[in-house]
């Protein structure tokens, strides 16, 4: 089958934006990333296929305070399934990203975040994003990080302000 994105993939994209297939029972829902305008995807009866490519490890550089673009939460194995509003917060309930502060018209445009399956599908987060394993995830699908990593968001986001950019992305 092939889904040709229109006006349907817009909004979808306008709201969120993720790269992949998601199928839940016998419903297929096409998800559109940044720049692909046609999704093909196989389907047998039953099952669905979709090909994908050898995941990428990329180890950011390391830097001081403030040269990162944006961040890479790893929730690989934790069941992140994506969502249209995600959130980002710590162990202790601290609420780090999506809440408030966000440029609306931006948030139209881009999505919160970019969920993808492989590193090197990241290019959100820029060319030196910080890169933060997430300890879990919470009932509503969203990455809760370390009380350390919560801080050093906070503490890089603070000095380039690459969670107002909506440079996000979620690795699941």
């Amino acid at each position: 089958m092939k889904f040709k994105i229109g006006l349907l993939g817009a909004i979808l994209t306008a709201l969120f934006t993720i790269t992949g297939v998601h199928a839940e029972a016998s419903m297929i829902v096409v998800r559109t990333s940044d720049s692909p305008q046609t999704v093909t995807v196989t389907q047998k009866p039953e099952t669905v296929t979709v090909s994908q490519k050898p995941e990428t490890i990329v180890t950011p550089q390391k830097n001081t305070k403030g040269e990162f673009t944006g961040v890479i939460i790893d929730c690989r194995g934790l069941g992140l399934r994506p969502v249209m509003s995600p959130t980002i917060q710590d162990v202790n309930g601290e609420k780090i990203y999506g809440h408030k502060n966000l440029d609306y018209d931006l948030v139209a445009k881009l999505g919160m975040a970019s969920y993808v399956h492989d590193i090197a599908q990241a290019g959100r987060a820029g060319t030196n994003p910080l890169v933060l394993k997430a300890e879990t995830v919470d009932e509503n699908s969203n990455p809760v990080l370390s009380a350390k990593d919560g801080k050093i968001l906070v503490s890089e986001n603070a000095a380039t302000e690459f969670l107002s950019k909506l440079a996000v992305v979620f690795i699941y």
